[in-house]
């Protein structure tokens, strides 16, 4: 993989919601992040499914992306200069599905490769460390894990945003989301349960420093997106993909 680290981001942003300004207020312990914290994991695994969108952005340049996901499943397409890559989890199975650039720039895969597979699912080994960052970033524990800010946590607020009112939890990114200890804050709801509505993480891998700004679009405690396997897939054969 010629790029993880662009992607280890999204995948860890993946997880939490959006807000297009910083909203840093005056300190408040009431309600601490402690409660916080346990009142939206308690609601947040109630919930059957959870939509997001995402941006994050490198030295100007932008990579874009969606996500339908419930606890078992999940579908997220992105996209980054001429790349596009589409990848799906269900239980303990992985497919993507990319162009001929992405599948290039994840998987090395040749030229010949790449013109040969391109827009195809391929179902890749879920237990090869190789996935681990689009696999945290799919399943449904460290999806959750993904919303609980870690280290000293501070709560910020109640500030109006966007016409709401909300609280700010202010930490580091979870060790569950593959990529842990970076500066994170997410916006939640100023009332219990406190669902997020927001979040902007930061982190700076091999010298390149990456923010990801996040909504949530939609939750839904009804019933879960509808997400079934390909109707064809091949299994990953292409010679830079780890097996």
């Amino acid at each position: 993989m010629k790029s993880p680290s662009r992607f280890a981001v999204a995948f860890v942003a993946i997880l939490v919601g959006f807000f297009q300004t910083p909203v840093f207020a005056h300190a408040t312990t009431k309600p601490s992040a402690k409660v916080i914290e346990a009142a939206m994991l308690s609601a947040l695994k109630a919930q059957k499914s959870v939509q997001t969108q995402f941006v994050t952005k490198q030295n100007g340049q932008s990579m874009t992306g969606i996500q339908w996901a419930s606890p078992s499943a999940a579908l997220q397409s992105t996209n980054y200069l001429n790349e596009s890559q589409h990848n799906m989890l269900i239980g303990k199975r992985l497919w993507v599905n990319d162009n001929a650039a992405g599948l290039q720039a994840m998987f090395n895969a040749t030229t010949a490769e790449a013109n040969q597979w391109q827009n195809t699912w391929i179902e890749v080994p879920i237990t090869n460390s190789h996935y681990r960052f689009i696999v945290s970033g799919l399943k449904g524990k460290s999806f959750f894990a993904g919303f609980l800010p870690t280290g000293k946590v501070k709560v910020f607020g109640p500030k109006h945003l966007n016409g709401k009112t909300v609280l700010e939890l202010v930490g580091k990114t979870p060790k569950a989301t593959g990529l842990g200890g970076y500066p994170m804050a997410v916006v939640v709801s100023s009332q219990a349960p406190y669902l997020p509505v927001g979040s902007l993480v930061t982190v700076t891998v091999g010298g390149h420093k990456f923010t990801s700004t996040l909504k949530v679009t939609g939750y839904n405690t009804k019933a879960p997106v509808k997400i079934a396997p390909p109707s064809s897939a091949v299994a990953y054969n292409l010679t830079g993909m780890p097996g």
